[in-house]
């Protein structure tokens, strides 16, 4: 039944198979992703000479596609036990220490003093005033958007639709 089938994308579902359990393991897992690109955007304009720019940002959005598809293939491959969670978590962990560990950080200029209003207002860029900014957003936001909006339902479509079975969903969506 559909309480006692393992679900991918986050470490707690290999050891928890409880709505809650499994919800909290993907706001785990969404909070170490989103934290991950927030630290490489924020590395890109500190560390990297701006004739570079261009090419590491490349480099990483090329990075970040990739990652869905090895993953779920890690996942595919290795999911007949709990070491289909853990192995792309530890792989995603050891790309991270190499690209953190032998990071020189120059230290911050002092900033100045905190205002909520400051801070509240530099979420906000008009599109109008800076038109490329505005097409950079709309374009990155629809082709995440188009990327991951369908994947959290592929595995019920495929089991509901298709002839792929619940112990075979894994691997079809790792093809896919």
């Amino acid at each position: 039944d559909g309480a006692s089938q393992r679900h991918d994308g986050q470490a707690g579902g290999a050891a928890e198979r409880s709505i809650v359990a499994i919800t909290a393991g993907w706001c785990l897992a969404q909070l170490c992703f989103n934290a991950s690109i927030a630290a490489l955007a924020a590395t890109v304009p500190e560390q990297i000479p701006p004739p570079q720019r261009g090419m590491v940002s490349g480099l990483i959005g090329f990075s970040q596609r990739l990652a869905v598809p090895i993953g779920a293939g890690a996942a595919a491959i290795f999911s007949a036990g709990i070491l289909g969670f853990f192995l792309p978590a530890a792989a995603a962990t050891g790309g991270i220490c190499l690209f953190a560990l032998p990071l020189r950080d120059s230290p911050a200029p002092a900033a100045p003093p905190f205002s909520a209003r400051d801070f509240f207002g530099s979420f906000w860029t008009d599109p109008r005033r800076h038109p490329d900014f505005g097409w950079v957003w709309l374009t990155r936001f629809v082709t995440y958007f188009a990327s991951v909006a369908p994947a959290p339902y592929l595995a019920y479509y495929l089991t509901s639709r298709t002839d792929v079975t619940s112990s075979s969903v894994a691997t079809a969506m790792a093809l896919l």
